[in-house]
């Protein structure tokens, strides 16, 4: 299984990314504040190592924290959405494969405030 595109939205400085994809190799460039660790925590997000957390007032984009509810009616902000490439042996249904469905969404920001 490996990443091969994502897209970051609703996150610090990001709005929306776009697609971008992934490869062995793949570079961030851009001018300071632009949002290149901004874009790494989304994906970080994905699947933490650590205990780390989305959290709305904190993490959502500021200019629309006020407007947090009536942008996201269902109360959740999707934050990152991936795609992968999967092999012959890794079935998209099987139970050991849990990051497995495409494209895959992951970090919703609920519940903190």
């Amino acid at each position: 299984m490996r990443l091969i595109k994502a897209r970051a939205q609703n996150y610090r400085s990001i709005e929306h990314s776009g697609e971008f994809e992934i490869s062995d190799l793949t570079c961030l460039v851009g001018k300071n504040e632009a949002g290149k660790t901004a874009l790494l925590n989304a994906l970080r997000g994905f699947r933490p190592s650590d205990d780390f957390e989305f959290e709305k007032t904190k993490d959502d984009p500021r200019r629309f924290l006020n407007r947090y509810y009536e942008r996201h009616r269902s109360r959740s902000s999707e934050v990152i959405t991936t795609w992968w490439h999967l092999t012959k042996e890794e079935p998209p249904n099987c139970g050991a494969c849990q990051y497995s469905r495409l494209p895959k969404t992951c970090g919703p920001l609920e519940g903190k405030s």
